[in-house]
């Protein structure tokens, strides 16, 4: 059977909210940086609205293949994607009108000081967009083979980004039926593919390093007929994800 390349009903779902609330919030918004850019889907779905701007990800093999899917824009100096790692490197790119970042904090051990370094990026007034997985309580195996370490709740959600500096801080939250249902379907499948490629010994540095660009079939690569069931329309979220105004 051949695959096809789609996003996770998740990841889809967190897009299209990314997408809505710049185009009704900060409509005015010319420039992004994407932190954790991995493979720059959501880059992509930025650059079409249009806004211009820069990915980093401290994975090399993400920013080759960002490099490779995105290589127009940067020819035409739209876009530009660096291998860094803001917890650890010093970076001089700032002045950005919005800042996104999709399923990363999750990832790293001191979020606080995480967070704190994402908004530098971000000019006076400007906005960043977190997006995290919800709830201790749906903690999976799937968490542990992509590198989690946590879970958000809303309110430690919220204490982190406070303490990370950021003001006027709101939660909401992002779901669809369809992904909720195929939620159970989502954790056979990691599990599966983890006892294939003995993800499990990876460790949580490397298990990070290849969660937002693993073909993993029937999560992120789909026979093409299931574009039928899980495309911009099927997966457009009720909620928003979080949203932070410095």
């Amino acid at each position: 059977m051949k695959y096809v390349k789609l996003l996770p009903p998740g990841s889809m779902c967190n897009h299209r909210a990314f997408l809505d609330i710049i185009t009704k919030v900060i409509p005015t918004a010319k420039t992004f940086i994407d932190i954790g850019c991995g493979g720059g889907d959501l880059s992509r779905e930025l650059l079409m609205m249009p806004l211009d701007g820069v990915g980093i990800d401290f994975s090399p093999l993400a920013i080759e293949i960002t490099k490779r899917k995105l290589h127009t824009e940067i020819e035409e100096n739209r876009y530009q994607a660096y291998i860094k790692d803001i917890v650890t490197e010093d970076i001089t790119l700032c002045n950005f009108d919005v800042g996104v970042c999709n399923m990363v904090m999750e990832h790293v051990l001191d979020d606080v000081a995480f967070t704190k370094e994402c908004i530098k990026f971000i000019k006076p007034g400007g906005y960043f967009l977190f997006a995290v997985p919800a709830k201790m309580s749906l903690w999976s195996k799937e968490d542990e083979s992509v590198g989690h370490l946590r879970r958000y709740e809303r309110n430690t959600l919220k204490q982190t980004l406070s303490d990370g500096g950021l003001q006027n801080v709101q939660i909401y939250s992002v779901a669809v039926p369809i992904s909720n249902i195929l939620f159970g379907l989502n954790k056979w499948v990691v599990k599966r593919f983890e006892k294939k490629a003995e993800r499990s010994r990876l460790s949580q540095k490397e298990q990070t390093q290849y969660s937002g660009i693993s073909d993993i079939p029937w999560k992120t690569a789909f026979p093409r007929w299931v574009k039928i069931f899980i495309n911009r329309y099927t997966m457009h979220p009720r909620f928003y994800v979080a949203t932070s105004v410095l």
